[in-house]
């Protein structure tokens, strides 16, 4: 059963990230990453939504598109954790 709001904290990602993901009505809105080690992140938005902008203690962080617009690149600092806004698809 599919729960319409909640949220998961936690998960660990390839490349020495930590993800936390919140939805509500049954969609995702909101997930943090923390960078464990500096590098490139590289992520899919979840299906049916894609990334509105990504956040570092209030600063923009510029994001790259791949040729899939579900995918997102952004460069990372080991630490710090990133805020990303998502939005459904039209």
């Amino acid at each position: 059963k599919e729960w319409p709001e909640g949220e998961v904290r936690g998960l660990r990602a390839r490349g020495g990230f930590e993800v936390d993901i919140a939805w509500r009505n049954g969609k995702p809105y909101r997930a943090t990453i923390k960078a464990v080690q500096k590098g490139t992140c590289a992520l899919r938005a979840p299906q049916g939504t894609k990334v509105q902008s990504i956040t570092c203690n209030g600063d923009v962080i510029p994001f790259s598109l791949d040729a899939d617009p579900h995918v997102v690149r952004f460069q990372a600092q080991g630490g710090k954790s990133y805020l990303l806004s998502l939005e459904a698809m039209p």
